[in-house]
């Protein structure tokens, strides 16, 4: 208490005002940084706890809830090699689009992958790439509409 009653007559007094309010402030900075970094710290710690959590899962065979570990993991806190993981639980539950869009991401974003893993990761590219077929449309004439599967209604010509 008797430092908290010098700062309010520190403040008081007309000498050292401005020299308070700048120390006061400086103070004020100092604590909101460290509360900032300790919320991201807590975040990063959260993000591999759920990173743990989908890896577990994973082993269990459980690839929807793994899945859904990573992503959160992902969100909290992106790193590549959660990515990496994501794509798996795709592979694994059969959905190679997406498998495939995670892994291409995780080779853009992860600059120190091993050669070994680029390679492991290249080849399931190769194999999940063969299980995606592509529709070509000719749609004539120009300005014909078309819809696909019941879903989204599309004018020719699509140059997407």
């Amino acid at each position: 208490m008797e430092g908290l009653s010098y700062a309010f007559r520190f403040a008081r007094t007309g000498c050292g005002r401005s020299r308070f309010i700048a120390l006061l402030t400086a103070c004020v900075f100092c604590l909101l940084g460290l509360s900032g970094a300790a919320a991201q710290e807590d975040t990063r710690a959260r993000a591999k706890q759920l990173f743990s959590i989908g890896v577990r899962l994973y082993d269990k065979g459980d690839f929807a809830g793994a899945l859904r570990s990573f992503q959160e993991a992902h969100r909290l806190h992106p790193h590549p090699v959660v990515r990496g993981n994501m794509a798996n639980c795709y592979d694994r539950m059969g959905k190679p689009i997406e498998a495939i869009f995670n892994f291409e991401r995780f080779l853009e974003e992860y600059e120190n992958v091993s050669s070994t893993q680029r390679q492991e990761v290249k080849a399931a590219l190769r194999r999940l790439r063969k299980k995606v077929g592509q529709v070509r449309l000719l749609v004539v004439p120009d300005g014909a509409w078309f819809r696909i599967d019941d879903a989204e209604q599309r004018q020719s010509p699509v140059v997407e």
